[in-house]
């Protein structure tokens, strides 16, 4: 038997119809799961006595739901149920359980380049392939010193799974705080930070772009503050993107455990036409 006056006998959780369906029998399933997390939660309160979980309680649970599960399409709704349930009691009764993120990977975003008919989805990947190479040599015979988010967008999208707007969002904020999100160790690499319902900074997914998007990247930085069409250092004036001498040494333990910076991990400054060039080199 439950306790009675638990948040489960208010209108707290917002339940869709759905998940009102399997709500009661997943509150019954934490209670039995034999977990820490999943007893506290099959039984919260307003008045609960705070308990501290780390990210290893969630990631049990989680586990424990997917192996009661026939299989993993059948544990996303529960997943689900769960990610809701966290999120409403951490903002409700102020507390610090960390938000799941396994029903994130299970259910993947659709790839904007997919479609049912296979012969489509050549022809529009291909359509977009040569758009891309013709934005290339575009920009390689011009007298433009910039390389648009735009181009890097589309390539990080063609080739390293940039595939929906949460992505994309986050590789625009590191474009913009490079020192603070990109890395360089022995090849390079970017700390997506995305968020869930709406909250910012819930999941940190590191992405390795192709050699050919690392070139884009290279020649990007957050000398503008907009999203406008150029995030990018206007002409020859690009930094030396590699330590500077006059500039501070001191690291934080964490950049010493995360690899070097963006800039200490670049061999120096990257011109648009030598940026494109790179590109091409990989795309052609």
């Amino acid at each position: 038997m439950h306790e009675q006056g638990t948040l489960w006998d208010t209108e707290l959780f917002g339940f869709s119809q759905a998940e009102a369906v399997i709500a009661p029998g997943f509150r019954d399933w934490m209670s039995r799961s034999g977990s820490r997390l999943g007893e506290y939660l099959a039984e919260i309160q307003y008045a609960s006595e705070f308990v501290e979980f780390s990210k290893a309680d969630v990631r049990e649970l989680e586990k424990l739901i997917v192996k009661a599960s026939s299989k993993k399409a059948a544990a996303v709704p529960p997943l689900h149920l769960l990610s809701k349930i966290v999120s409403r009691i951490n903002h409700t009764l102020q507390l610090s359980i960390p938000q799941p993120t396994l029903v994130i990977h299970l259910t993947p975003p659709k790839n904007p380049f997919a479609f049912d008919d296979v012969t489509l989805a050549h022809r529009s990947v291909k359509a977009w392939l040569e758009a891309e190479k013709s934005w290339l040599e575009d920009l390689c015979n011009s007298a433009r010193q910039n390389v648009p988010f735009e181009l890097l967008l589309l390539s990080a999208a063609l080739h390293s799974g940039i595939l929906n707007q949460d992505l994309a969002m986050a590789l625009h904020t590191a474009i913009l705080q490079p020192d603070q999100y990109i890395r360089y160790s022995d090849r390079l690499y970017v700390d997506l930070s995305l968020a869930w319902r709406g909250k910012p900074d819930q999941e940190v997914r590191r992405w390795y772009p192709d050699d050919g998007v690392a070139c884009l990247i290279a020649r990007l930085t957050a000398a503008n503050s907009t999203a406008q069409a150029d995030l990018a250092y206007p002409g020859p004036e690009a930094p030396v993107l590699r330590r500077d001498a006059r500039a501070p040494q001191r690291r934080t333990e964490a950049q010493k455990r995360r690899g070097r910076t963006f800039a200490q991990g670049s061999r120096g400054p990257v011109q648009a036409d030598r940026a494109v060039s790179c590109v091409l080199k990989h795309r052609l």
